[in-house]
């Protein structure tokens, strides 16, 4: 870390040392591993273990994307590939969550959002209509993830009540956009 820097600037790097959360991320490590195996071969079982080994020192958003371009670099057209894909990157998402938040609350709600959407990818295999499946998924995250992100931030206490209805609060000015 460069002298003066932000000490809680965003660092893509991460420790896992907690023994229970990486045995918990083991398996669905292992699914993404089947599923590029299925769609792939051994080679394919090669990038899902390296993938694993990502997610020891990367943090998870950074794996999740570094999967879907692996998965869209081999050229992966199986449903039950993508399936199980998508299953074990979700499967990586809630590990971390749990492990962030320390709580079954945001858990259950990553889950009652990401199984419908998977669910409509898979079962949706045309590749005509996917396109809608997809800019569906994308919105939805799109939405929740801005809704989790102010949901941080007040409870953080970095806006204060009075931001979230509308009128300025602490860190913020008047004058538009710095």
């Amino acid at each position: 870390m460069i002298d003066g820097a932000d000490p809680a600037a965003y660092d893509p790097t991460v420790r896992r040392d907690e023994r229970r959360a990486v045995a918990t991320g083991l398996l669905p490590a292992a699914v993404v591993a089947v599923g590029f195996g299925l769609a792939a071969g051994v080679v394919g079982v090669a990038i899902g273990v390296g993938l694993a080994l990502l997610w020891l020192r990367l943090r998870v958003e950074l794996v999740a994307t570094a999967t879907a371009l692996a998965f869209a670099g081999i050229g992966g057209s199986s449903p039950l590939a993508f399936g199980l894909v998508a299953c074990g990157v979700a499967g990586l998402l809630a590990v971390d969550l749990a492990a962030t938040w320390r709580s079954l609350r945001p858990l259950g709600a990553f889950v009652a959002v990401a199984a419908p959407l998977g669910a409509a990818a898979v079962v949706y295999p045309d590749a005509g209509g996917r396109w809608l499946v997809a800019v569906a998924v994308a919105a939805t995250v799109a939405l929740l993830s801005y809704g989790l992100h102010r949901y941080q931030l007040l409870s953080l206490g970095v806006l204060g009540e009075e931001t979230a209805n509308g009128a300025p609060g602490a860190g913020e000015n008047d004058g538009g956009p710095r």
